[in-house]
């Protein structure tokens, strides 16, 4: 069977077919860049009577259904449905970024762990391995290790604060506080991180402070350092340390022992146990004044701890503290005298207390006060004297001493202890007694009396009357 193709061609460059001007199945070649090929179709199938069958802007590197490979760029502007085995593309190597087709290959390989660890904050890192991808808008947290070279910690540290950066914290090596960068929308400042600032603390139980010194300040000027623990007061108030207990006793302990630490031995003699110092502003530095010292009095053993009690203060135009009272039980209480011709003052150890009283007449045969004088209270040791001087007449007997009663014997009337006594002496005509020294007691203001008693006959008799009063404690 012959099949006749009817055939057509235009001489003119760029010419198609008119609409209808081919017959069905009548082939056109268009002389044009690219050339063009026209068939003639029925106008059901399009209402212009034709249709391109082949054109090369399009299909000019055509490829066969199998078994053929293109060299040039294909576009497929309705996409491609691969309905049987999965179509092969080039690998191409990770972090490729062309228009050319990616193959599965190739996206696992792009996704997959890689080997060098990430930089962290100082936590250790690991190596994922996950093949999905994350979403292109994911932000890191801070690398604060980049950011602040050298701190392996999350939080900075440091006498000053660190570049700004919204929610770090930093604790302050000055005054040891925590902050937190804060960013309320409108600023970002540091604040603290805990309700205040309160400076370098101690924990609430417990804890060490090591090595110190700590010093608690009230005072807007820095301190003067002395000591591992240092209170300072306000101007012009006091810096007291005070301890309550309730049941209790408040103490106060130092404690000594001699080697190290970790090999104690025991103390010797003479060594410091304890001491409450005193110093003063000397005009360029503190100078030291005054001291109590707990010293050992023997070398410690398991049943021997002899101990004494040692005050030192400078003298008046000295520096150099010497002891005024040394206390010690096998001892006693050794005290410093004074050092000039001072006299103690009232209600202090050693005060002196006189009375005189002349010319007194003094009846024969009757108790009489002769001189008087007021204690205060505490222990008091009394002497004196009393000088009988008879007119004309012969004294026979006379006797001396100290009561608290007006006009009356001598009380607390123990024997003749406390009385000075001359009997039976005939002819005597003006006898001077002096009472033993006598010791009295008192928790009130109370008079004493130097009490004479004289026999004579005939004519009168006067006394001259002395008391000196000691205070003994």
């Amino acid at each position: 069977m012959t099949t006749r193709v009817q055939e057509a061609r235009t001489a003119t460059p760029n010419n198609p077919p008119a609409n209808g001007s081919l017959l069905d199945g009548q082939l056109y070649v268009e002389m044009a860049t690219p050339t063009r090929l026209w068939v003639g179709v029925p106008t059901s199938i399009d209402p212009t009577g034709r249709k391109t069958i082949v054109d090369q802007t399009t299909l000019g590197n055509a490829l066969n259904k199998t078994g053929d490979t293109a060299t040039g760029l294909i576009n497929f502007s309705a996409g491609i449905n691969v309905t049987n085995a999965p179509a092969n593309v080039p690998l191409a190597p990770q972090d490729t970024n062309t228009l050319q087709a990616a193959s599965t290959s190739f996206v696992l390989n792009q996704g997959a762990a890689g080997t060098q660890l990430p930089v962290m904050d100082g936590a250790t890192a690991v190596v994922g391995t996950s093949t999905r991808w994350a979403h292109a808008d994911h932000v890191h947290p801070s690398d604060f290790a980049t950011q602040f070279p050298g701190s392996n910690a999350l939080v900075y540290i440091g006498d000053t604060p660190p570049t700004a950066v919204d929610r770090l914290l930093w604790w302050s090596s000055s005054d040891g506080c925590l902050y937190v960068r804060y960013n309320d929308g409108n600023s970002t400042a540091w604040v603290p991180a805990t309700p205040s600032t309160i400076g370098q603390y101690l924990p609430l139980s417990g804890g060490t402070i090591n090595p110190g010194p700590l010093t608690i300040n009230a005072n807007a000027a820095a301190p003067t350092p002395l000591g591992i623990l240092q209170v300072v007061g306000a101007n012009g108030g006091n810096a007291a340390v005070v301890a309550d207990a309730f049941g209790g006793v408040p103490s106060y302990s130092g404690r000594v022992a001699g080697g190290t630490n970790a090999a104690r031995t025991a103390v010797v003699q003479g060594t410091v146990l304890s001491s409450l110092n005193g110093f003063g502003w000397s005009g360029s530095a503190y100078s030291y004044a005054a001291t109590i010292q707990v010293s050992a009095a023997e070398n410690f053993t398991g049943s021997a701890n002899g101990a004494l009690l040692n005050f030192q203060v400078a003298p008046p135009g000295g520096t150099t503290p010497i002891s005024v009272a040394i206390m010690r039980t096998d001892t006693g209480v050794q005290i410093r005298g004074t050092q000039t011709n001072d006299n103690a003052a009232a209600g202090y150890v050693g005060e002196v207390i006189t009375s005189a009283s002349p010319g007194n007449s003094i009846a024969t045969g009757t108790w009489t006060s002769t001189s008087q004088i007021s204690l205060t209270p505490g222990d008091w040791d009394l002497s004196g004297v009393i000088s009988f001087a008879p007119s004309s007449a012969t004294v026979t007997n006379a006797f001396a001493g100290f009561g608290t009663i007006n006009n009356a014997g001598p009380n607390p009337p123990i024997g003749n202890s406390y009385i000075a006594s001359i009997y039976n002496t005939a002819g005597m005509s003006g006898p001077a007694l002096v009472p033993p020294v006598t010791r009295f007691s008192f928790n009130a203001t109370t008079i004493v009396y130097l009490l004479g008693y004289v026999t004579y006959t005939p004519g009168t008799c006067t006394t001259t009357a002395y008391i000196y009063a000691r205070r003994a404690r």
